[in-house]
């Protein structure tokens, strides 16, 4: 058991590094280029400068908005105890309040009911991934998460009005690579619909488990 946790919690740093490597500490080196340019223009163009400056801090505030939405997803729903209908709301709340974007939660008792920890777990982390890829990328108004029972199932699903994407170029992103892990290792079947222009629609839905509150 013990080795097995070794390498979870290896597997999860790395997880960790290469999300903060490719979100906010390329986001955090790109902010340094930009004051680094607007200091060489203080005395030759001002007003360039101070225009520089305040997209500086337009982009500062967003990597800490991002960094706030990237802690509380890694807040693992196990050491708190919390159920999903509390944690998930609170989760989009947050990514809400710091994305300008308006989330729709509607969660089902009787289908959280069924899950055990391992699944609700998994739900969490793929909604907070799945969320903040929105909040990131999508460029969208509004957003909807939603756990229910489905033919003997339950079904996460998180869709968005907006940009969307090109599924087959973005296979490879780390996030949805992410995404899928956690899916797979539960027994998850996972489902992602998006073409640019039209939102994007995740679907994850696992077999319930009886007595599964465990």
């Amino acid at each position: 058991v013990g080795s097995e946790m070794c390498i979870r919690d290896s597997e999860e740093r790395h997880r960790i590094g290469m999300d903060l490597h490719d979100g906010a500490i390329q986001s955090l080196y790109g902010l340094a280029l930009l004051i680094e340019g607007a200091s060489e223009q203080v005395e030759r163009d001002p007003g360039e400068a101070r225009a520089a400056l305040a997209r500086a801090v337009d982009r500062l505030n967003a990597a800490i908005a991002d960094l706030r939405s990237y802690v509380l997803g890694l807040r693992p729903i196990g050491g708190s105890d919390r159920p999903l209908r509390e944690s998930l709301p609170t989760l989009a709340a947050h990514i809400a309040t710091n994305a300008l974007l308006a989330v729709d939660v509607q969660i089902d008792p009787e289908a959280e009911a069924s899950l055990d920890r391992a699944a609700r777990e998994a739900i969490f982390y793929v909604a907070a991934d799945a969320l903040g890829n929105v909040a990131r990328h999508a460029r969208a108004r509004h957003a909807v998460l939603r756990l229910r029972n489905d033919e003997g199932a339950v079904e996460l699903e998180i869709r968005d009005d907006g940009v969307g994407f090109e599924t087959d170029r973005a296979a490879g992103g780390l996030g949805l690579r992410n995404i899928r892990e956690r899916a797979f290792n539960v027994g998850a079947r996972l489902e992602l619909e998006s073409r640019p222009g039209t939102g994007t629609r995740l679907v994850m839905r696992l077999p319930a488990r009886k007595g599964g509150a465990a």
